[in-house]
């Protein structure tokens, strides 16, 4: 039968057909047609509501106070003000940013574990991002993330000379030893900066014999450095 004829003879059928039939008709010959469309059509609207509408904010700061002790159960609001706080004394816009500062994220990197792992993973990324801003940590996880390379600009390249100059001779230079021996100034030590004490972000230090000594870094890769300076003083209340 001629293709011309075969469509008549099947028009011929529609038109006797009721509703229903012409309906069982159409998806008995279609149905993986419509389903190809429907799931492509769900998936530009995804993506288009993706890009726009649901599209998260970029972010104006974000960093790590890591090791703090504090877990998702036990971190209370108390702690947390800080980032509120911050946010209304750097101004940033709430509207065109976001702010991210992690209080929870404990890690022991003497441990290789998935948790570890996964946390590593996700620093990493938002580092070559440019998304991370500061790390601050016990000495031992700052000299971690020194031989991942997320400081290797040394913290006197962003102070200005009187601030670094003030922080030396106050001893709060965090000086590392790298395997050529020399010392190099990768960070500050905010053991005892006057928010960090008040906002109790380090509660085991309450403790002497839980004393740890806490150092604050700018990661190299941040987009915005300066931020990062601007809550180092901020914890300070240098300016």
């Amino acid at each position: 039968m001629a293709l011309k004829d075969e469509i008549k003879e099947q028009n011929k059928k529609l038109k006797d057909m009721t509703p229903k039939q012409k309906w069982e008709h159409f998806w008995y010959y279609n149905k993986y047609y419509v389903m190809i469309a429907a799931v492509a059509i769900i998936f530009v609207v995804y993506l288009i509501l993706h890009l726009t509408v649901f599209k998260p904010l970029p972010f104006g700061f974000k960093g790590y106070f890591l090791n703090t002790g504090y877990d998702d159960m036990t971190i209370t609001s108390d702690v947390t003000k800080l980032t509120d706080a911050f946010t209304d004394y750097a101004k940033i816009d709430l509207k065109s940013y976001r702010v991210g500062i992690d209080y929870v994220t404990n890690i022991d990197y003497n441990v290789s574990d998935s948790y570890t792992l996964a946390q590593d993973i996700a620093m990493t990324a938002e580092g070559e991002r440019g998304d991370l801003d500061f790390i601050a940590g016990p000495s031992d996880v700052i000299n971690y993330y020194v031989n991942a390379n997320f400081f290797s600009k040394t913290i006197d390249k962003y102070l200005d000379e009187e601030t670094f100059n003030y922080f030396d001779e106050q001893g709060l230079v965090y000086y590392y030893e790298a395997e050529d021996h020399n010392l190099y100034p990768i960070g500050i030590y905010i053991t005892d900066a006057p928010l960090v004490k008040s906002y109790n972000l380090y509660p085991n230090n309450a403790n002497e014999e839980t004393r740890q000594e806490i150092v604050f870094s700018v990661v190299s890769y941040s987009k915005r450095p300066e931020m990062a300076v601007t809550m180092l003083k901020y914890l300070y209340q240098m300016n």
